[in-house]
């Protein structure tokens, strides 16, 4: 299992400099922040990502540190 930040990172990587794979990931990864908590679920639970995971330097949760990064906060 990875956290959400390691499986965009992976994306992201895979797709290298290929503008059309990297924009293909934004997108992505801007329609799963915009899913609603029961979408959001099933494609996490459908990817092997683990929601419980914790930053080491903060303690938060990794999946509500990715959600401030996308949301602006």
């Amino acid at each position: 299992m990875m956290n959400i930040r390691e499986y965009f990172d992976n994306l992201y990587k895979l797709a290298g400099l290929d503008d059309d794979e990297f924009d293909e990931v934004v997108e992505q990864e801007n329609t799963v922040y915009e899913m609603d908590e029961d979408e959001f679920e099933s494609f996490c639970s459908e990817h092997d990502i683990d929601l419980t995971v914790r930053d080491e330097h903060t303690g938060e949760l990794v999946v509500t540190l990715w959600s401030w990064d996308m949301c602006g906060d």
